[in-house]
Order: structure tokens, then sequence, then C-alpha cells
């Protein structure tokens, strides 16, 4: 079973890609080294930052896409919050080989990804999303901007993903791995000509 975790940055993908990386998974986190050389470089929203950020990404989900093989079994990737950004090809591709697993963020978890996104900077691409008003600190836009780009990118995840985890069940302290993989069985049996790749 090949996953690709789909979501915004601190969604979750990072910590249950490394929770099935525990039980055995080969993990790709597809941001790891990206995330911090992006944010020491370039300023937030510039066109400079997203150009290389796409450019680093797409280069590095290409790298991960051409390591895999239809042997490869137990695989997570841990996917960029830009995945939807990306050029289709490589997400086309992507969709192909690995069942698409969104980590739904709700409407009323918003501030705290708001919150999350000052604690744990992510390198994330705005699109027409970010617009600084004239005389706006950096801080005062992304609060007033990221709630946007939170619906736009929702709206985009579902479109890609084969399976949705509601954000109370992939928040829930109590639920494993176990949980996890069963719930995609579950879909697999519910939906049978989506074969789990």
């Amino acid at each position: 079973m090949i996953l690709s975790l789909l979501g915004m940055s601190n969604a979750g993908k990072t910590y249950w890609s490394k929770l099935l990386e525990a039980d055995g998974f080969k993990r790709y986190g597809v941001d790891d080294a990206i995330d911090e050389w992006l944010l020491t470089t370039y300023q937030i929203g510039s066109k400079k930052w997203e150009e290389e950020c796409l450019r680093r990404e797409r280069e590095t989900m290409q790298a991960v896409l051409s390591e895999l093989t239809d042997e490869d079994r137990h695989v997570v990737i841990d996917t960029p919050g830009s995945i939807i950004h990306l050029d289709p090809i490589v997400r086309d591709e992507l969709c192909d080989r690995s069942v698409m697993v969104y980590l739904e963020i709700s409407p009323e978890a918003q501030a705290e990804m708001i919150e999350r996104y000052f604690q744990y900077p992510k390198a994330v691409i705005w699109g027409e999303r970010f617009a600084p008003s004239d005389g706006e600190e950096l801080e005062q836009t992304i609060r007033r901007c990221y709630p946007d780009l939170l619906t736009w990118r929702t709206e985009r995840y579902r479109e890609l993903a084969d399976i949705v985890i509601p954000y109370h069940t992939h928040r829930n302290p109590a639920w494993t791995t176990d949980d996890f993989l069963y719930a995609l069985l579950q879909h697999q049996q519910s939906h049978p000509t989506r074969q789990l790749p």
C-alpha cells in the first residue's frame, strides 16, 4: 500500500507519516529539507519565494516518484501542502500510484491552524490568496489571508482525495495507526473499483 497524505501545513501529515514509519512503512517527507532553507532565504509571499518553493517541491516529488517501484508496499508520502500547485503531470502520477488520503481541517479549527503556522512556520505557497494591504504588517496580512487560503485549498484537496479522514478523527489522541489503516481498508470495501495500490 502506497499512501500519499494530503493537507495543509501543520494538519498532521508529518505526525501520521512518522507513526506509520515507526510501524514499518518507508517514509518520504517532501518538505523536510525545503522549509528551513526557504524560511531563512526569502520573504514570505514574494514571487521568488513561490517560484523557488515550487521548483524544489516539484524536483523532490519527481525524485520520490522515480524511486517507487511496482513492488513497493508499505510506503507513505508526506506531500507538501502545496501539492495542488504542482505540475498536473506530477499530481496525476501520484494519484495513479498511491491512495490519496486527505487529513481534513474543520472550519472551527482554522484559528488553531493560524496559530500553529506562527509557532511552526512552513513554506506555504499562497498564490493569489496573499494580498497585503498598504501599511499592514506581515503578521496581519497572514492572519487576514490564511482563512481564505484554507477554504480554497480544502476544495482542491477534496478533489484529489480518495479518502477523507475527518479532523476530529485524525486528531483523536486515542486513534492509532491500526485505526488509520483500518479506515483505508473500510474505504476499499465500500469502493471496490478503487483498488489500493
